[in-house]
């Protein structure tokens, strides 16, 4: 019997999907948790030429939620281990590994002569290169990206839909990255890396229900998910190079203005973006704590008429949540600690609040 009986039987693949699947070439940037689960199911699917990018060994603490090493293969490169792994499931796949970090010099030669780019980096300034090259090759992207219990997913530049930076604009140092290392369930991952897998085989059998102009948001703890239409941004630059999203301002303050607007008695709202059990504790101000992936659902309970300084580990990531409520709501006052909370002078605040 054929291996793809089972899923040839589906009016939505047939015979013809299938051989569009086994056709198909398509490039995973990241051999992580997510990569792990897209790789797994693209290759039981049948599909017939993937690349793996990653420049990463396997640990043993990846093996939770990595579940296509073992712990043999500990110390390997990822895409050599995940090809030795991938080649035992299925035999009949061309499997190219490539032991590099994706970055603005190589992209172009890694991701061009591909069907799909799926993006497993769980790094946003690798993302924003995907971006360009997607929009500039007219290759569609498939992102998703996963914090403790919660995972979102959805698919950019396809068919002429919006662009990652439609949702997340780059921010005018392209310095954006993660504040710190979050924790998740292992079972996240999978999840998450499963409906990457299963939006890359809808592209490719050019169904009609790709998740283009959407972004779905999973939270697996209390069994929800919410979905959220991307509209396409007027505001964007044609550049030699690329397609790149004009940067709304972003304002910033320092600690020591924020301590003097404390001294002042000031009426600000004060939002700690990371984690909830984030160090240092900050106990001299008093902060509401919003994690970064709650920002979006939370735009409309915040007051237009009070500023709001968004806190985050180094600076970085309270500029892309500044850059996503603008977005949403322009009228919004919003500034950005820069440096992060490794700036604040407790001392200095505790004596001035």
């Amino acid at each position: 019997m054929n291996r793809y009986q089972k899923q040839i039987q589906l009016k939505e693949i047939g015979s013809r999907g299938q051989s569009l699947i086994s056709n198909a070439r398509v490039v995973v940037v990241g051999a992580g948790g997510l990569g792990s689960s897209v790789l797994q199911n693209l290759v039981a699917a049948g599909l017939g030429n993937i690349s793996i990018i990653d420049d990463d060994t396997v640990a043993a603490d990846n093996l939770h939620r990595q579940m296509i090493y073992n712990e043999d293969q500990i110390g390997s490169p990822k895409v050599n281990a995940a090809k030795k792994s991938l080649q035992k499931l299925n035999s009949t796949i061309t499997i190219r590994p490539i032991e590099k970090r994706l970055n603005e010099k190589n992209a172009n030669l890694l991701l061009r002569k591909h069907d799909v780019i799926v993006d497993c980096s769980d790094n946003i300034t690798t993302r924003h290169v995907i971006n360009e090259l997607s929009v500039e090759l007219q290759i569609p992207f498939v992102y998703a990206a996963i914090h403790g219990f919660e995972g979102q997913v959805s698919v950019f530049n396809y068919k002429g839909g919006p662009t990652y930076c439609d949702l997340f604009p780059q921010d005018a140092n392209n310095s954006i990255s993660n504040c710190d290392d979050s924790g998740v369930l292992g079972t996240i991952p999978s999840i998450m890396g499963s409906l990457q897998a299963t939006e890359t085989l809808k592209i490719i059998l050019q169904n009609e229900h790709v998740l283009s102009g959407k972004l779905m948001i999973y939270d697996l703890l209390k069994n929800t998910n919410r979905t959220y239409i991307i509209r396409k941004s007027k505001n964007v630059l044609k550049t030699k190079k690329y397609t790149k999203q004009l940067k709304p301002n972003i304002m910033e303050i320092s600690s020591t203005e924020l301590a003097e607007r404390l001294f002042l008695n000031q009426e600000l709202q004060i939002i700690d973006i990371r984690d909830e059990n984030s160090v240092p504790v900050l106990t001299e101000i008093e902060t509401a704590c919003i994690p970064f992936h709650q920002i979006e659902s939370a735009a409309n309970s915040l007051s237009s008429d009070v500023p709001i300084i968004l806190i985050c580990q180094n600076g970085n990531k309270s500029k892309a949540a500044s850059q996503l409520l603008n977005k949403i709501n322009p009228d919004l006052k919003i500034y950005s600690l820069t440096g992060g909370v490794k700036t604040i002078v407790n001392e200095e605040v505790k004596e001035l609040a």
